[in-house]
């Protein structure tokens, strides 16, 4: 529940309007069991919600959606016998869907990636998390699962199968464990159990770790059989993720490779790989058929050296962070959460908070898909508070600071909930 960018004037005014239009025209269905169901309102006026609201039917619901005309709806989560009830406790709680949220806080690089960046990398592990863990690890069937856009910067799954509803916040926790990874060791369960320890005699730095330096039997260890990619649970999906990086070494000019593995570095900063150990694994790799010789015979123990230490605590991070699956935590865990209805429009971008099948996630564009319903002939007339450059489709919203747009509806109602963009009859930011 990101925070919303503050409207007045006829930015406000426009802004709610248009709200106002969308849920007395397109009013969305309420969530399944809304007589158990907590629904909060975040208005456009103040901060804060009205919460601890209650609808006995689809009728009423859609009533007070119009009259409050809110910039944010939510639901709760979970199941109430007395939802309109202020106090937590005196609710009645009957369980809750479980829920994972992805959005941009999720991704390592966020703050260098563009609003448009974002959206598409998170899509992408949406669909990991959707595909590898909820129907294949967790074995759910697709009819169970509401997949959901949630207007802003991420996704929502939801699992409405009943079995669930009742799971303690710990065991909800254990899933999201599960599906970060958390306890995985790829060094001793993917790349061949314990590793050979290094002779005795092997130089050591300061701290106790081995020196890096040219390819030595004295400082690299062998490693065993990889796990079939058809294997269960994590070894198998560690060793699609080994794959996925083979064919991303593939067509790299040895040049490009060694800089590649040099920049890779552990937690502290440090190189995995000296220079020498890098050339050499370079001038290898660079082999396709040596890349070809790990997928078929399934072990990394293909040079005509030893594998260095290095290398195998390079690829298992790599590998691993490929195939992680990511969610918020506290949302999964948190058996009182509310969340954004579908069908509701998001107060921060203007977009439609949708839901969809697991078919459309793949070609589903927000900039496209999620635009608020309006007339093409209509303009709005605006000013921009700064410089923008948006993909919408089918043309890209491009402008500079202090420029004046006619845009139509989705894209005027973007710009000004994000604060870049006024109205043409309020006055100009101070200093703008």
């Amino acid at each position: 529940m990101g925070k919303s960018v503050p409207l007045a004037g006829g930015s406000l005014a426009w802004c709610r309007e248009r709200f106002l239009a969308y849920y007395r025209d397109h009013p969305p269905g309420p969530p399944p069991d809304l007589a158990e169901r907590e629904i909060a309102f975040a208005p456009f006026e103040a901060s804060g919600m009205f919460r601890h609201l209650a609808y006995d039917g689809e009728r009423s619901f859609q009533e007070g959606l119009r009259r409050a005309a809110p910039r944010h709806v939510y639901y709760s989560t979970a199941y109430y016998e007395r939802p309109d009830h202020s106090v937590m406790k005196e609710k009645g709680w009957l369980g809750a869907d479980v829920i994972f949220d992805l959005d941009a806080d999720h991704l390592a690089d966020a703050a260098s990636l563009s609003y448009s960046e974002q959206l598409e990398r998170v899509k992408g592990k949406f669909r990991l998390l959707v595909d590898e863990y909820l129907l294949g690890d967790f074995g759910l069937d697709v009819k169970d699962l509401e997949l959901v856009f949630s207007g802003g910067r991420g996704y929502h799954a939801h699992i409405r199968d009943p079995a669930y509803r009742g799971l303690s916040s710990a065991a909800r926790r254990e899933m999201v464990d599960y599906l970060t990874g958390e306890g995985f060791d790829p060094l001793r369960e993917a790349l061949g159990g314990e590793a050979r320890p290094a002779p005795s005699s092997t130089p050591t730095a300061p701290g106790g770790t081995a020196r890096r330096g040219a390819p030595s039997s004295r400082s690299f260890r062998r490693t065993n059989r990889l796990p079939p990619p058809e294997a269960a649970g994590w070894p198998g999906r560690f060793t699609r993720a080994l794959f996925g990086l083979t064919r991303q070494w593939e067509g790299l000019p040895e040049r490009e490779l060694r800089a590649w593995l040099l920049a890779r570095k552990d937690p502290e900063g440090r190189p995995h790989l000296g220079p020498k150990s890098a050339s050499a694994l370079a001038h290898e790799l660079s082999d396709a058929s040596t890349l070809e010789k790990i997928r078929q015979k399934l072990t990394l123990d293909v040079f005509p050296f030893p594998v260095p230490a290095g290398f195998l605590t390079l690829v298992a991070e790599e590998a691993s962070l490929q195939m992680r699956g990511e969610a918020d935590a506290p949302v999964t865990t948190d058996i009182h959460r509310l969340i954004r209805l579908p069908g509701s429009l998001h107060g921060g971008t203007g977009f439609r908070v949708l839901t969809l099948d697991r078919d459309e996630v793949d070609d589903f564009s927000p900039w496209r898909d999620a635009l608020v319903p309006h007339d093409p002939g209509k303009g709005v007339p605006v000013r921009l508070e700064t410089a923008v450059d948006y993909p919408f489709v089918p043309e890209r919203l491009v402008g500079n600071a202090g420029e004046e747009l006619t845009l139509p509806e989705p894209r005027a109602l973007f710009l000004l909930l994000r604060g870049e963009a006024r109205v043409l009859s309020d006055p100009p930011t101070p200093g703008g």
